[in-house]
């Protein structure tokens, strides 16, 4: 399958740049550093994949960099589904990864003290391409570090993000099969309670023409929370601005911080997604199987025959494969009527020019130094565009900082948008169409963009050592309640009426206004009118 990744229009993170006040560099490295583990002849790296069938052993590239720093790296690729899982247990255990890609989250530096490098130390001659990212970024490593000036992780950046950037930052659109509207009859869907009865439509129809009318899902989406493709986003059209893909369930309006979770407006999706589950609109597999699974279903079966109607995904051939491409195509966002008003639709922004937390080492890595001038080789800009988009047979490069793109089918001998890169400025790239198919696609999506009042992307907000720590251990605990809730309340083992206050008090009692609170004054300091 391939692997589509827009990237959010370069002027927005500029502009939230420029709107922040500088964090200076204070106080001493978070816990103590631990001694070096020996070094056995083998520096043990963990990717963290969005998918499930992803490999590096075919990563040429990859393998004459470490040969160059004279390491042997042996990569553990393990998706981001199964990550979750195991995260805790793996590092809180003595022996942890040496290298982290895209496996963690500003908390984890305070939640397991001491197991990470400062890498601003080792930041200088020898990564020349590291120190070009942030010399040539105003504020970057800023905004990279903690509030106390250490730096955990490094980010990637690129200043060419209008040149593959979606039309108004979303990772994710809805797509109906068009051909199964033609088939019934059915004019697009412009309002929720269309698009309810379009579905009503594709359940009780055989719109495959299989004979079975069984077989078709009339809805399907990757997961509740936590993915940009996940049903969670359905509240954009409720006039819920969420930034990096509703991470956590919090969101900004008219400047003001609030939790998805206990807003009226969630209550209603969940219990309309409830309702749709109960008819059979939306299957059990949507809310907890992998990304692939979901990809598989997009992609229909062997015979070409379609098994979704409506979809929230990326790119068309991506999502769809080759065969049924043509038969979705993008819809707005449905209009939603909620408590009489009509709602004002304010889909995910997300900041792709900018990404946090994409590169750890942990403080027991041998030959740190090593490794660093390895790490710092793959933000050069060839090994960048190697690293996003597939090595060397997917890559022309046709003068300095000017590169052509092929369409890599399977996508697998790269870390794609997740990984480290480092795209400067004055750099030219020919891009597959799939590429300029997912920027026509989201013109339709251009009317919501982003309100400035309404965005507040996570990295830029800082907290102090203690006060990170304690959000994070309650932010645990706040997601796994509000998780299972949900999935509780669509498969019907919870009334959503009867149970709904006791939910909000427990998420209150684990911390949540503390955490709206102390949220309010990070993006106040932050962003100052």
């Amino acid at each position: 399958m391939k692997r589509k990744y827009g990237l959010f229009l370069c002027a927005m993170v500029i502009f939230s740049l420029c709107m922040l006040s500088s964090c200076d560099k204070v106080g001493e490295v978070l816990g103590k550093k631990s001694e070096e583990r020996v070094y056995d002849g083998v520096i043990r790296a963990l990717f963290v994949s969005p998918y499930d069938d992803v490999s590096l052993k075919n990563c040429f590239w990859l393998k004459n960099l470490a040969m160059e720093q004279k390491i042997y790296i042996d990569w553990e690729v393990i998706s981001a589904d199964e990550w979750e899982k195991c995260k805790k247990q793996r590092l809180e255990s003595e022996e942890i990864p040496d290298i982290f890609i895209n496996a963690l989250e500003t908390g984890d530096f305070v939640l397991y003290e001491g197991k990470f490098e400062n890498l601003e130390k080792h930041i200088g001659y020898d990564t020349p391409n590291i120190s070009k990212m942030f010399r040539e970024t105003k504020d970057l490593i800023n905004i990279s570090s903690m509030y106390s000036g250490e730096l955990f992780a490094l980010p990637s950046y690129s200043a060419a993000a209008s040149q593959i950037s979606s039309s108004n930052g979303s990772k994710s659109v809805l797509f109906i099969n068009q051909s199964w509207l033609k088939r019934l009859k059915l004019n697009t869907p412009a309002t929720f309670d269309e698009l309810e009865a379009v579905l009503r439509r594709f359940r009780v129809s055989d719109c495959n023409l299989d004979g079975d009318v069984s077989d078709e899902i009339p809805f399907d989406f990757h997961g509740f929370f936590g993915d940009p493709q996940s049903a969670f986003m359905l509240l954009g059209a409720f006039g819920v601005q969420f930034t990096d893909s509703g991470k956590d369930g919090y969101f900004m309006e008219n400047r003001q911080v609030k939790s998805a979770y206990i807003d009226p407006r969630y209550k209603y999706l969940l219990a309309k997604l409830a309702r749709w589950y109960k008819e059979g609109l939306i299957r059990d597999a949507a809310l907890i199987s992998s990304y692939s699974s979901f990809l598989d279903r997009s992609h229909g079966r062997k015979n070409g025959s379609a098994l979704v109607g409506l979809v929230l995904g990326k790119e068309e051939s991506a999502q769809f494969g080759n065969n049924l491409a043509s038969s979705y195509r993008v819809i707005p966002p449905p209009v939603v009527t909620f408590e009489g008003e009509e709602r004002e639709v304010k889909w995910s922004q997300d900041v792709f020019a900018l990404r946090e937390n994409v590169v750890s080492i942990s403080s027991e890595c041998p030959k740190k130094d090593a490794v660093m001038r390895f790490i710092d080789s793959i933000y050069s800009a060839d090994m960048s565009i190697y690293s996003l988009f597939g090595d060397s047979e997917f890559v022309e490069k046709r003068g300095n900082l000017d590169y052509k793109v092929f369409e890599n089918e399977n996508h697998l001998d790269s870390f794609g948008f997740t990984g480290p890169h480092f795209l400067e400025s004055g750099i030219l790239l020919s891009l597959p169409d799939s590429y300029t198919y997912a920027l026509l696609e989201r013109t339709q999506y251009k009317k919501f963009a982003v309100n400035q009042g309404d965005f507040c992307p996570e990295i830029f907000l800082k907290y102090p050592h203690s006060l990170l720590k304690s959000l994070s251990e309650a932010q645990v605990k706040i997601n796994k309640v509000a998780k299972d809730f949900a999935l509780e309340v669509i498969r019907g083992e919870r009334n959503i009426e009867e149970d709904w206050q006791s939910y909000e008090a427990e998420l209150k009692s684990l911390g949540l206004e503390k955490t709206l609170a102390a949220r309010q004054a990070a993006f106040n300091r932050t962003f100052k009118k």
